[in-house]
């Protein structure tokens, strides 16, 4: 089963990479989704000026963002491990025995109960933290560089997964956010 090994690759980079991800993440922190690609000269010296590190320290909106962020990929390898389809489906194949169907069912039930625990989180955030998670985590989809980080199969279920997760983040903003 290719699908299961390229979701077991994402999920092991996104673990192995876990802090140096979530760094590079910050560096999109409440920006416009109209920056060029990853590889456009203008966009990467313009993320290098924009993320240069304070030498007061992280400033209270970071302090704040990094908890979001580390928490939002958890989110995202959890997806990643548990769940055999996008979205999950509830329908177990008929061809498969009634054990293999519990266990499918038992793995969508702990990736919602996560994704449930998530949002709530997301909804009590702050909106401006709400607002940069949000840019970080769309910052991070459209950099992900495929074949450097991961293979192409890898790269489309983190990416898939990143997008869910963005979706829970841009709910978050809607519906919950305290300002």
């Amino acid at each position: 089963m290719l699908g299961k090994e390229f979701r077991y690759e994402a999920a092991s980079r996104l673990v192995k990479n876990h802090a140096a991800i979530c760094a590079f993440a910050m560096r999109g922190r409440g920006r416009d989704d109209s920056i060029g690609p990853a590889g456009s000269i203008l966009s990467s010296l313009s993320s290098a000026f924009s993320s240069s590190p304070s030498f007061l320290g992280p400033s209270p909106l970071e302090k704040r963002l990094w908890p979001a962020i580390d928490l939002s990929l958890r989110l995202v390898a959890c997806r990643l491990l548990l769940l055999e389809k996008e979205p999950p489906s509830r329908r177990c194949d008929e061809r498969e025995g009634a054990e293999g169907k519990l266990e499918i069912r038992k793995r969508a039930d702990a990736a919602y109960s996560v994704t449930a625990c998530a949002s709530k989180y997301f909804e009590g955030l702050n909106d401006d933290v709400v607002e940069a998670l949000a840019g970080s985590l769309r910052f991070l989809h459209k950099r992900v560089s495929i074949p450097r980080d991961m293979s192409i199969g890898a790269g489309a279920h983190f990416r898939r997964a990143l997008a869910f997760v963005i979706d829970q983040v841009d709910a978050a903003a809607l519906y919950g956010g305290n300002s």
